[in-house]
């Protein structure tokens, strides 16, 4: 009697969703199931036209479309996906307030403000209300 030949396996691929949310359907083009987020590791059991089949023979049919999956966890392959990068950081620069020197509160005068405050500017450039 001749050894049975080895059961092989079928050649699964590994994908990733690409964008932030990726909607798992019943079929292709069909009634959306459930979603998965950006990074998750999904299985190819098999493709039909430009879909996905993430579902093993014993499990429910779950779809995916193929335009939205790529090869790494971080999708550097997909430019798209990519994580922005952090915005810079911006320096908030204030500059000190000038006053006329005739509002200085040695010299007795007094300025007003836009809603008719007086005030005067002290030795240290601060404003003292009258």
């Amino acid at each position: 009697m001749e050894p049975l030949p080895a059961k092989t396996e079928p050649a699964y691929e590994e994908r990733y969703i690409g964008p932030k949310t990726l909607n798992i359907r019943s079929s292709p083009n069909g009634k959306i199931i459930s979603s998965l987020k950006h990074g998750a590791k999904v299985i190819i059991y098999s493709e039909e036209g430009s879909w996905s089949k993430i579902s093993g023979n014993d499990s429910p049919d779950l779809w995916v479309s193929n335009s939205h999956l790529c090869e790494y966890s971080d999708c550097s392959d997909q430019p798209k996906w990519k994580p922005a990068p952090p915005p810079p950081l911006r320096t908030i620069t204030r500059s000190t307030p000038q006053y006329s020197s005739g509002c200085s509160c040695s010299s007795g005068n007094n300025c007003y403000g836009p809603r008719g405050g007086r005030y005067c500017i002290t030795s240290g450039g601060n404003k003292r209300y009258r």
